[in-house]
């Protein structure tokens, strides 16, 4: 779960409270920037552009072997500058066949999951021949989905509750004794589940199995469920996959499932429909509970939005299922405000179906990022348009692919948006590691690029916070604008030149001509939260010295 203005209102207080305590009890030293001190010029050495051509396909050809994909991209790219060069052609031409090469294996392998994300490459790319083997996305997407439980069905009575209750399970996690007082108590982990598939698979949150996976976590760890039916019967289980970012993890255990739930749909729900969940609050197995949706989405995420919903939910639900009065899920629950009772979320049906490929394959789930932030475009009748482009990280797959600012994103891979929100869907379709195509708009004119995805860092603004400077991060972080004046070589004084609405500069008060000049800038130790104390001189503060610290978040919906 996301922090600072990823929250909509609840949230966003309460971490940035936290942010200010931690800020105020010491942070990391190392992670702070001197903001005084000038930097010193590079020396870049001068190449001829046969040393360059040299070099550029020497770093591509060192790719094939261990990354085609990106291989393929970067010496699409070179090819594209330099589409007379023999040397660019016959590179891309040989990193295309690397990677016709991997997918064929990846295919006789059966890893459906890797060569889906071959394939999507080539197709970016123009490629038809992996068309030619007789694949199709959709057949590669069925082979990755071997079960067929998991799809709803028509069904002509719903099943009764007491005959769903036996889908869900107990979740445990032991973690051993705990020592308070010199007294040892027993240290446990409570969640909920549902079995998804008849071979025994099982779907709970990332939250509740979270010491299993964790490579920080050294201590003693042993995962259980127990059935509806039997909860004296503690039965072994393992971790399948999971997905910190999206809250989810599969699970199997070797019994065969009393019932299997249908995936259902949440798209279509709408604020007061009534819905159903089951958990296992505070162990209270076979716990039914009702209520509607108080509203479809909510911003908790920083890759999804949410449902919100008013069913009691306590500790102890997290993982169970949301269904619909048919008995197919509609969302996973996944949190609740324990002080604020009836204020209760699930994640909805639709991530847990776009990622199952990629949970039945195993191992960590990650997400797609190019590097990138944006924002909701609106055209002149004030409708969505798009996503405009603010910033673009030096050195990513954005700017190398020549994305800038200023231009507007309207579709990936052919599916269109309009919002932020949407285009995050679709982002969460996409697999790292692989090329995507992007459709934007640059003054008025279409234009495409093929885009190679990254691994999404846990905190992108970090990431941006060392690779750019104070200047140009200062805008997808605190949404302010800056540039630096001529004639304050020495004290480092900031004119800024916009603010974004609804963003931390926004809110502090800030706006045009404003001037402003740092005193230090500072992350904490988990690298999740920024801290910067600056004097600034505020329009509307009459231009009188002021001294203000501003914090966030280093994450939110709008970096990908």
């Amino acid at each position: 779960m996301n922090k600072t203005k990823i929250c909509v209102f609840l949230f966003g207080l309460m971490i940035f409270c936290q942010t200010q305590f931690v800020f105020a009890n010491g942070s990391s030293e190392k992670n702070e920037k001197n903001t005084t001190n000038q930097s010193q010029p590079v020396k870049v050495p001068k190449y001829t552009e046969e040393q360059r051509q040299f070099l550029e396909t020497g770093a591509i050809e060192k790719l094939i072997a261990d990354k085609p994909v990106e291989a393929m991209w970067q010496a699409k790219l070179a090819y594209e500058a330099n589409p007379s060069t023999e040397e660019y052609s016959s590179l891309y031409t040989k990193t295309k066949n690397a990677v016709i090469a991997a997918f064929n294996q990846a295919c006789t392998d059966s890893k459906w999951v890797e060569a889906m994300g071959y394939f999507e490459s080539l197709e970016s790319c123009g490629v038809k021949n992996a068309v030619q083997a007789g694949w199709s996305y959709e057949q590669l997407l069925q082979k990755a989905l071997p079960a067929a439980e998991y799809t709803a069905k028509t069904q002509q009575t719903a099943p009764k509750m007491s005959t769903m209750v036996k889908g869900t399970v107990t979740v445990w996690v032991d973690l051993g004794l705990k020592i308070e007082g010199g007294t040892g108590y027993a240290n446990r982990v409570l969640g909920s589940g549902f079995f998804i598939d008849s071979r025994g698979y099982l779907v709970t949150n990332h939250h509740v199995i979270e010491n299993m996976v964790d490579p920080k976590y050294e201590g003693y760890a042993r995962l259980y469920i127990t059935l509806a039916d039997d909860p004296d019967e503690r039965i072994p289980a393992k971790v399948v996959a999971y997905d910190k970012d999206l809250d989810l993890a599969l699970l199997r255990t070797p019994v065969p499932p009393p019932h299997v739930f249908p995936l259902g749909t949440s798209e279509d729900l709408e604020i007061g429909d009534k819905i159903y969940a089951i958990g296992s609050p505070i162990g209270l197995e076979r716990t039914i509970t009702s209520g509607i949706v108080s509203n479809p989405e909510r911003k908790l995420l920083s890759t999804a939005t949410v449902m919100q919903i008013d069913a009691a939910i306590n500790s102890g639900n997290s993982g169970g299922p949301v269904l619909a009065e048919n008995g197919s899920v509609q969302a996973v629950v996944f949190a609740g405000i324990l002080q604020y009772e009836g204020l209760n979320f699930g994640i909805p049906v639709e991530y847990l179906k776009t990622i199952l490929p990629r949970l039945y394959a195993g191992g960590k789930i990650e997400h797609s990022w190019i590097g990138a932030y944006g924002r909701n475009y609106r055209d002149d009748a004030f409708l969505p348009y798009g996503v405009e482009l603010f910033y673009v990280m030096p050195g990513s797959p954005a700017a190398k692919s020549g994305l800038k600012a200023g231009d507007i994103i309207k579709s990936i891979g052919g599916k269109k948006f309009t919002t932020i929100e949407q285009l995050q869907n679709v982002l969460l379709y996409k697999q790292p590691s692989s090329i995507i195509t992007i459709e934007y708009e640059r003054d008025g004119v279409q234009k495409t690029a093929a885009v190679y995805t990254m691994v999404r860092p846990e905190n992108p603004g970090y990431e941006i916070y060392q690779r750019d400077s104070v200047a140009n991060y200062f805008l997808p972080i605190f949404g302010m604008q800056l540039f630096l004046t001529k004639d304050s070589i020495h004290k480092k004084e900031y004119v800024v030149t916009k603010v974004l609405p609804n963003t931390v500069a926004d809110e502090a008060g800030f706006s045009e001509n404003d001037k402003i000049e740092f005193s230090r800038i500072r992350v904490n130790d988990d690298k999740d939260a920024i801290l910067t104390e600056v004097y600034a001189k505020k329009r509307k503060n009459g231009y009188v010295d002021i001294f203000i610290s501003l914090a966030n978040s280093l994450d939110s919906p709008y970096y990908f």
